[in-house]
């Protein structure tokens, strides 16, 4: 059985949190409808700390901006902070560095006076190709398209 809850908890998502009212109340069922989700969602959200209006009643209602506080906690929770020189493995899915990154210009204008560039290099852990998007000015670009630069410069 833990083996089947571990999987359920590893199966997270982002929810739209503008279409919850803040200041409205919702019960278990109309919050799982509106965020297209099974009420067992909801009744597990309950046990993992989102706080019902009235703790004691049986029938739980929930405060609109007490659910978005929750959710927004939840999906700011996995969010992995990036430094400079690292990159975001999809395959190990975590912050991994890169000891062969380069940088490839895109050939594209961001903004004012600004030149789209990619970083690439390959994850430390298992070796897959990861990437990395940023922007430079274009007097601080000296190297050639494809250049090997070692570890990535920071954005």
């Amino acid at each position: 059985m833990a083996g089947v809850k571990n999987q359920i908890e590893s199966m997270k998502r982002n929810y739209n949190t503008r279409i919850i009212k803040a200041k409205k109340s919702y019960s278990s069922k109309e919050l799982a409808e509106l965020l297209v989700v099974h009420i067992q969602t909801v009744r597990d959200w309950c046990r993992n700390g989102l706080k019902p209006i009235d703790e004691e009643s049986h029938f739980a209602l929930f405060l609109g901006s007490e659910v978005k506080s929750y959710l927004r906690k939840r999906m700011d929770e996995r969010k992995v902070k990036l430094g400079p020189n690292d990159f975001y493995c999809m395959t190990c899915r975590n912050s991994t560095s890169s000891q062969n990154s380069k940088i490839v210009l895109q050939e594209k204008q961001i903004g004012k006076n600004k030149i789209s560039i990619r970083y690439e290099g390959n994850c430390d852990r298992c070796g897959r190709k990861v990437v990395k998007f940023g922007s430079l000015p274009p007097n601080e670009l000296a190297t050639p398209k494809g250049t090997n630069t070692g570890p990535s410069p920071s954005l």
